[in-house]
């Protein structure tokens, strides 16, 4: 890298290690609470493999917004075909702790990270994942938020730029003097 670059180079790289590291923290956050809540409540509904589904449930968050679905389907057909009668109440244990998860705990957990709308988050795992597999998809998150940090980067050097060129050159001052109207629609 040139020289005259390293120091923006350095505070880019920065931004972007502080994001991976908020979302490192964010997303052990969702794995631990979103197993031992999953855990703990089917536990008390006395499902056969509650720790299992727990850890299924956790590891569930790693895939963003379709995750969580997936990772309760094993819980729901094994209750199904073990105890059909918890059916109902394992599928509503499920949605209270997603609901749970989703609307106070990961927001909470999130503000460590970069903020991303759930549309692009969607969207990058179903292209991620298109294209690259299920490791697409684990790395949509964290490559997004890179592009995110380097977007709002170069939109703050611009505004800078903006903000230097309007210093340096300052409106003038006083009134300006009326050109007079020549021609033949002067009056």
């Amino acid at each position: 890298m040139p020289q005259q670059y390293r120091i923006e180079a350095t505070r880019l790289f920065t931004q972007i290690a502080q994001a991976h590291r908020g979302w490192a923290v964010a997303s052990c956050g969702n794995i631990l609470s979103s197993a031992l809540l999953t855990g703990m409540g089917l536990y008390f509904l006395g499902v056969p493999g509650a720790l299992a589904f727990g850890l299924i449930a956790g590891f569930g968050e790693l895939v963003p917004n379709v995750g969580p679905l997936l990772a309760a389907l094993p819980a729901v057909v094994i209750t199904l075909l073990a105890e059909p009668e918890k059916t109902v109440y394992v599928i509503g244990v499920l949605i209270l702790i997603q609901t749970v998860q989703s609307y106070t705990l990961s927001p909470l957990m999130l503000r460590f990270s970069v903020q991303l709308p759930v549309l692009v988050t969607i969207i990058a795992a179903i292209v991620f994942g298109t294209l690259f597999g299920f490791l697409g998809i684990l790395v949509s998150i964290p490559f997004v938020a890179d592009l995110v940090v380097t977007w709002n980067y170069l939109n703050s050097r611009r505004e800078q730029d903006t903000t230097d060129y309007d210093s340096a050159n300052s409106t003038p001052t006083g009134q300006r003097e009326a050109i007079p109207a020549t021609g033949p629609h002067a009056l």
